[in-house]
């Protein structure tokens, strides 16, 4: 046996890092100033399938928006970056949306996300070389199993000078 705490002062107790898919057997003893009681009766693994289930609900956190875009303006033939930062367990996957549309497979828009010192995930979408058509509203669609949230701004692009 394991002492996984001798301090505890609540009828409650939660142990972390129990592994999925292993049996475990616990026992309670109480003290006090008489002394040392004798076991109570062990708890089995079925009762840790139901605390497993309860703890997957537990991690699962609806994607969140920690930092919305913001409207750009630019003028034809510079670079935009848009960003913004999202959070959510498991970690969400990252959409980019011109106007509703899909933007993958364009050449001039690339991608990419990165973890913060906070946890959160920055999500860039940079836009190179501005033409007239690349005004638009951009959407950042953050989705995993707990949900979906998304945030969008407006790209203007103004004609470059002659």
């Amino acid at each position: 046996w394991f002492t996984i705490s001798s301090n505890v002062t609540d009828t409650q107790y939660k142990v972390d890092d129990l592994q999925p898919d292993t049996a475990y057997t616990f026992r309670v003893l109480a003290e006090n100033e008489v002394g040392l009681s004798q076991p109570g009766p062990e708890v089995n693994a079925k009762t840790i399938q139901a605390v497993k289930v309860v703890r997957k609900s537990v991690v699962m956190e609806k994607p969140k928006i920690i930092e919305q875009l913001k409207d750009k303006q630019h003028k034809e033939n510079e670079t935009a970056v848009l960003q913004c930062v999202v959070s959510g367990l498991p970690q969400p996957t990252i959409a980019w949306l011109k106007d509703d549309e899909s933007i993958e497979g364009e050449w001039r828009y690339k991608a990419a996300t990165q973890d913060n010192d906070k946890g959160h995930i920055v999500a860039t979408l940079t836009l190179i070389k501005l033409v007239l058509d690349d005004e638009a509203e951009f959407t950042c669609e953050v989705i995993n199993d707990a949900g979906r949230v998304t945030t969008t701004c407006e790209l203007l692009v103004d004609e470059g000078e002659a």
